[in-house]
């Protein structure tokens, strides 16, 4: 038997207000903590190796320079990362929803894709 999969939106929310798996905001060092901006991505260590100070201190890509710039858990440890993948889980599926309006006609086409990434 297959397992059911069910996809939502980033962010939706629950009838109650809680939120969940993917559901929450983007981690704040993504700089991506907008209600109304919502992504999901595969991620790279080259953020860290980009030569770039996202955190907005006095290092520079302290996330893999091979020092332990803030003296706790060793050399590069995540805390030391200037930035975050916004949703830190792995992606298990994704869908994909194409609409088109054909206003002549008042018709709506729909094509769906869905991939579940998990294996059984």
């Amino acid at each position: 038997m297959l397992p059911v999969c069910s996809y939502v939106d980033l962010g939706w929310t629950l009838n109650n207000g809680q939120r969940g798996y993917l559901r929450e905001l983007p981690d704040p060092k993504s700089d991506l903590t907008s209600e109304q901006f919502r992504t999901y991505d595969t991620w790279t260590q080259r953020y860290e190796r980009d030569g770039i100070n996202q955190d907005k201190d006095k290092l520079i890509d302290e996330g893999t320079n091979g020092l332990d710039d803030d003296g706790k858990n060793g050399i590069d440890d995540p805390g030391e990362s200037e930035t975050q993948p916004p949703y830190n889980v792995p992606l298990r599926g994704i869908q994909v929803i194409i609409r088109a309006f054909e206003t002549g006609q008042q018709q709506l086409r729909q094509a769906t894709v869905s991939h579940n990434f998990t294996s059984e």
